[in-house]
């Protein structure tokens, strides 16, 4: 895994790599997870023998510049960081996957720019980033931080609190939670490609959302297939039972 970096609009460093030949396929990680993943699970030693695979670190993550203020993490910046890695690697257009918080960005690039040809999402259903559901985790955690983030960024942290919050990653995700409060909702009919929706059965959250807003999909471009038995993780780390109905539909991604 050889890193290359893109520097965005506003000067930050943008970490990925690429590899394989034929069209072009963009992977975006979860959360907690960088670009490595998709390297160690051998999803890119799958596909880059039919595709040229870029795999980013999202800003902040992985060897991406390590950034803890709320206005590094808008919406329109992150996308932007997509869409100039792909320049970089001359892709024109390309396929796009997300997984979990990855497949949450995804939505956002899908919904603005026509350079993606078909769009993957595994394990993330189309509520907004901070959604009635998950106010309270999002909350309970920013109260929690508040303190760390004070104390590390005024110095006052010990050496070892300091080392446990960087390791974390505390002030990239308190930083990345107060931006997600003033995301947009994007829906399913604002994505401008085919679609389509991954999760697992045992995934509770998106298969909910799924049972209360299915017809949200009705004529859209968003088509949903079912992994039966899994959960949200394994949606990710059942390789091959995720990567056959992806490949699927990579290979027709025409409205299914």
């Amino acid at each position: 895994m050889q890193t290359e970096y893109v520097t965005s609009s506003d000067g930050r460093r943008i970490a990925y790599d690429v590899c394989g030949s034929g069209p072009a396929l963009m992977l975006l990680h979860g959360a907690g997870k960088t670009r490595s993943d998709w390297h160690s699970l051998g999803y890119v030693d799958s596909l880059k023998k039919h595709f040229m695979v870029m795999t980013v670190d999202t800003r902040g993550q992985g060897e991406s510049g390590f950034l803890t203020e709320v206005e590094d993490y808008t919406i329109d910046r992150i996308t932007e960081d997509f869409l100039n890695v792909a320049d970089a690697c001359h892709a024109g257009q390309f396929h796009l996957w997300g997984y979990s918080f990855g497949g949450g960005l995804a939505r956002y690039l899908s919904s603005r720019s026509r350079r993606i040809i078909s769009m993957i999402i595994v394990g993330a259903p189309f509520t907004h980033a901070t959604d009635e559901n998950m106010k309270p985790f999002f909350e309970g955690l920013l109260k929690k931080w508040d303190p760390i983030v004070k104390g590390y960024k005024k110095g006052t942290l010990s050496e070892e609190e300091m080392k446990m919050a960087r390791a974390g990653r505390v002030p990239v995700w308190e930083a990345c939670f107060k931006a997600m409060r003033d995301w947009p909702v994007v829906k399913p009919k604002d994505v401008l490609c085919p679609a389509l929706l991954l999760v697992g059965t045992n995934n509770s959250q998106t298969m909910t959302w799924l049972s209360r807003h299915k017809e949200s999909l009705n004529d859209t471009r968003v088509t949903v297939q079912y992994l039966e038995g899994l959960d949200h993780e394994q949606e990710f780390t059942m390789v091959q039972t995720a990567l056959e109905p992806i490949l699927a539909f990579l290979n027709n991604p025409q409205d299914q």
